[in-house]
């Protein structure tokens, strides 16, 4: 069983609210692949080989990706749902890094709301060329990878309980458009 959790922020006042917490929806489960059991005979002895038939889906059987109902879509319609009366005192939504996708970060967007929301620690991260750009050509975007062993890159925001916070605007392809 899986639990959706989300918090709401307003920051003019300092307060938190949490969203109720609802039972993930049970998403339908892939058909499984028939089995084929077939007996061959080698040097009088008879085995049992079991081949695993490979049959294409009939097209009425196949559902394009943009209709099929995920995770995120009832993550995101819960949060539409039960945020509509909220919507004049909040401004920012905070969630874990599982929401950190475009799916779910277009939608909230779209509905009137800022997410805060960490990385994955894999997250593919890139800077951005700040130099001066060639005369000809394309104008250069990206200078290179993140790498957190490094940084002298980002800009030290302040301390709080003893640990630093950095700071620095990158890009994540992973959550354009």
């Amino acid at each position: 069983m899986e639990i959706s959790l989300l918090a709401l922020v307003d920051v003019t006042h300092n307060t938190a609210y949490t969203l109720p917490a609802y039972q993930t929806l049970a998403l339908p489960k892939a058909p499984k692949v028939p089995e084929v059991v077939k007996e061959s005979t080698v040097n009088s002895e008879t085995k049992v080989v079991q081949d695993v038939e490979k049959t294409p889906k009939s097209k009425a059987e196949k559902t394009p990706k943009e209709t099929r109902i995920t995770r995120v879509d009832s993550y995101l319609d819960h949060v539409k749902r039960d945020t509509k009366g909220l919507l004049g005192k909040i401004r920012y939504l905070v969630a874990d890094s599982f929401y950190a996708k475009t799916k779910f970060i277009n939608g909230v967007v779209e509905h009137g709301l800022h997410v805060a929301s960490k990385l994955r620690h894999d997250a593919d991260l890139r800077w951005l060329y700040t130099g001066e750009q060639k005369a000809k050509g394309r104008p250069r975007k990206f200078v290179g990878k993140v790498c957190f062993d490094d940084l002298s890159r980002f800009d030290l925001a302040g301390k709080t309980d003893g640990q630093r916070v950095y700071t620095s605007i990158v890009n994540a392809p992973t959550l354009q458009k």
